[in-house]
């Protein structure tokens, strides 16, 4: 593209005019012209490179922010998961110290009853974390884990 201007430059504006013959002024002229046009060539050709480069980083910046967008509304389903479960447990240890006592004949065997029960309740939870929350073989874990609660 710049060598059709150089050449329509020299036939148009060059003197003589509407030939391409060439003097020394008109020489000089078609190489400042032909200099300038190679610079601006260049310039437009870094600019094009750094407005690709741009495009990439923002698109990059983008995919950032949705992850990041996206981790963090995981973290709120998980937040709201972690509290529907502690409400359970909460509603779970209630029930558990009403039908203790319902059973004990005092104090202290009430107390004793419901360490047993909430132990279990903590190896129980642990099996479950343990496993990612797919279940738990309770008969097959009973041998030693409340001792590992209890410490």
């Amino acid at each position: 593209m710049l060598g059709l201007c150089l050449i329509s430059s020299w036939y148009f504006f060059v003197a003589p005019r509407f030939s391409f013959q060439l003097n020394v002024s008109g020489a000089a002229a078609l190489l400042v012209f032909a200099l300038f046009g190679m610079a601006i060539v260049a310039i437009a050709h870094e600019l094009n490179i750094t407005v690709e480069r741009l495009l990439a980083e923002r698109k990059h910046s983008d995919d950032l922010a949705r992850k990041s967008m996206r981790a963090e509304e995981k973290l709120a389903e998980l937040n709201q998961e972690l509290l529907h479960r502690i409400r359970n447990i909460f509603t779970l240890a209630i029930s558990i110290a009403s039908q203790t006592s319902r059973y004990a004949a005092n104090p202290a065997e009430m107390a004793d009853a419901l360490a047993q029960r909430f132990r279990s309740l903590a190896v129980a939870q642990e099996l479950l974390v343990a496993n990612e929350l797919a279940g738990a073989d309770l008969k097959a874990s009973r041998s030693g884990d409340a001792e590992t609660i209890s410490t």
